[in-house]
């Protein structure tokens, strides 16, 4: 199962990226909505969005989402953020407070694909 991870802040991608791998998933991490958005173009298809609300460019997590699910409508979305703003416009979709515990990002991701995931030890 692939996943699409959007973060800009460098080490939160790397630390989400690091927990979601030690579950076997891959992990195709980007820093914006916008390099998201090229990697559909290219045809690349994924089995989960994760994403951060506020990025930069010209696409915010709420619209990159939206613009995911013309590629692979029936995409479900993880969208996370540290500010108070909850709103889901996309069906199928959870909203998680920044900082995300890993266990409980990985159990939402294990319901939202439908099958058990569990930690490495170590993380």
């Amino acid at each position: 199962m692939s996943i699409l991870l959007i973060e800009d802040d460098e080490f939160a991608r790397e630390l989400i990226e690091m927990v979601l791998a030690g579950t076997g998933l891959d992990v195709v991490s980007v820093s914006d909505g916008d390099e998201a958005l090229e990697l559909l173009e290219q045809g690349e298809t994924f089995d989960l969005l994760v994403t951060d609300i506020r990025l930069p460019g010209q696409h915010d997590g709420w619209s990159t989402a939206v613009e995911v699910r013309r590629f692979i409508p029936d995409i479900p979305v993880i969208y996370m953020t540290a500010s108070h703003q909850q709103s889901c416009p996309v069906s199928r979709s959870v909203y998680l407070r920044k900082p995300v515990k890993p266990k409980l990002l990985v159990s939402v991701i294990g319901a939202l694909l439908g099958r058990p995931l569990s930690l490495e030890p170590a993380v």
